[in-house]
């Protein structure tokens, strides 16, 4: 679980700093705007995109974080035989 949620966060983050490694060193000095505000706000997105990655990546790879949620919300507040203890 551990290795799928940093590799979506490194994948999805990287290009976001990409950028602003680019723009403090001046190597994207040659691009037009245009292409500067696409790259930005695609990079940007895929940021977004890794952090609402996260409960989709835990919710299939982790027993307990599945255990958890389904007893969080079954109905009663039972937890049909899981030992998951919610706080």
């Amino acid at each position: 679980m551990l290795l799928a949620t940093s590799c979506a966060f490194l994948t999805c983050h990287l290009p976001l700093e990409a950028y602003f490694l680019g723009i403090s060193y001046g190597s994207v000095r040659g691009m037009a705007e245009a292409d500067k505000a696409m790259f930005y706000s695609v990079a940007t997105l895929l940021g977004y995109a890794s952090n609402a990655s996260n409960f989709f990546l835990y919710f299939a790879s982790g027993r307990k974080f599945r255990a958890a949620f389904v007893s969080l919300f079954s109905a009663c507040g039972t937890d049909h035989g899981h030992d998951v203890m919610v706080t």
